[in-house]
């Protein structure tokens, strides 16, 4: 069975995921589905990279679609809840910029040293983080505010660790080039 595309395809699956998350929280949606829906996102995350790993074979297009599709439903989920006053500005500008520099760090490597760098643990790591965290400010009613809390500090603590990677992966790249 030739499963070349599968992942590419629940790549972009992931991505435009993010069209019904943004409709399930702006029409304020119960918790359940917008969970469930980030749940669903998590699972083709999960089920992309072991086919590419295990059957297909990772490719270009692979490890540009896969974090593109991560990028697009976080800061789409986190621009949604801003634009519904659930989340403060600077939690919705901190996740964008993450994602941001990590993108444009990424092409920038491509175009300057050729090299297309994957996804990481600590990337992934964070981005479970954020999508709690984003999950726990839209259930800000139904959970208590300790926990919207921790969760909001774990991810900040999640994007901290993961651009220090990213920053040092760059960097070495950069500097063996």
């Amino acid at each position: 069975m030739n499963l070349r595309h599968v992942p590419n395809a629940l790549s972009v699956f992931r991505l435009l995921l993010a069209i019904p998350m943004i409709w399930l929280v702006t029409s304020e949606a119960a918790v359940v589905w917008v969970a469930a829906l980030c749940f669903l996102a998590y699972l083709t995350d999960i089920a992309d990279g072991f086919i590419a790993r295990r059957y297909a074979g990772t490719s270009d297009s692979g490890k540009i679609i896969d974090p593109l599709a991560d990028k697009v439903f976080v800061i789409g989920f986190a621009a949604a809840l801003l634009i519904t006053g659930a989340i403060p500005v600077w939690f919705a500008v901190l996740v964008a910029a993450r994602d941001i520099i990590i993108f444009s760090g990424g092409v920038y490597l491509k175009k300057r040293t050729g090299v297309l760098v994957q996804s990481n643990m600590a990337g992934k790591l964070a981005v479970s983080f954020i999508g709690l965290a984003l999950i726990a400010f839209y259930a800000h009613g139904e959970i208590p505010a300790e926990v919207v809390t921790g969760m909001a500090a774990a991810a900040v603590v999640g994007i901290a660790v993961s651009l220090g990677v990213y920053a040092h992966r760059f960097f070495t790249l950069i500097h063996s080039s």
